[in-house]
């Protein structure tokens, strides 16, 4: 389907992380209040905005490589990673290795909880860049309790722009305060 259709990028990350909502929120542009039921199975979501994306909804996983051949299918032009923490080695390995091998386009989301408070984002910015420094060429930080804060809208307006989108490799540091 990739090439049909449009855009089409796989959001994956471990249980419970955020993914679906970080979908919504870029759906309605507004933020999720309700909690929502974890996703049971890969489902897709059109980008209203820019209806050339569709961002496809994933079970969580336990283990990066749980998911990797859904992954590496010609089916998904990118990903969209879901992360609370930093990536283990092999875990940064394997993506690497698929991004590399298959070509395909990057958003890395990290979750932040409200037990973290911001207190260093300067710092923990530039430890996500220094992780993801050789995929990376955009950056937006959002904050998925607050849309308003760091670069939810620069991150819509770059989704909502094709050209912008179809040659750039993302990298999306988002902070959620739950």
């Amino acid at each position: 389907m990739a090439g049909i259709g449009g855009v089409h990028l796989a959001v994956v990350g471990p249980f419970g992380v955020g993914k679906t909502s970080l979908i919504f929120s870029l759906l309605s542009q507004q933020r999720v209040v309700a909690s929502l039921e974890p996703t049971k199975e890969w489902w897709p979501r059109v980008y209203k905005r820019n209806t050339n994306i569709t961002l496809w909804d994933s079970p969580g996983y336990v283990e990066l490589r749980d998911v990797i051949e859904r992954l590496a299918d010609v089916f998904y032009d990118g990903i969209i990673l879901v992360v609370r923490d930093r990536m283990r080695p092999d875990e940064m390995k394997l993506l690497t290795t698929l991004l590399r091998n298959k070509s395909k386009r990057l958003i890395v989301v990290q979750i932040w909880s409200r037990s973290q408070k911001h207190k260093d984002s300067d710092a923990d910015l530039a430890a996500t860049y220094a992780e993801f420094e050789h995929l990376r060429k955009d950056i937006f930080q959002v904050d998925l309790a607050n849309l308003e804060l760091y670069g939810f809208h620069a991150l819509v307006r770059h989704l909502n722009n094709p050209d912008n989108y179809s040659t750039s490799r993302l990298v999306l540091q988002a902070f959620h305060c739950l």
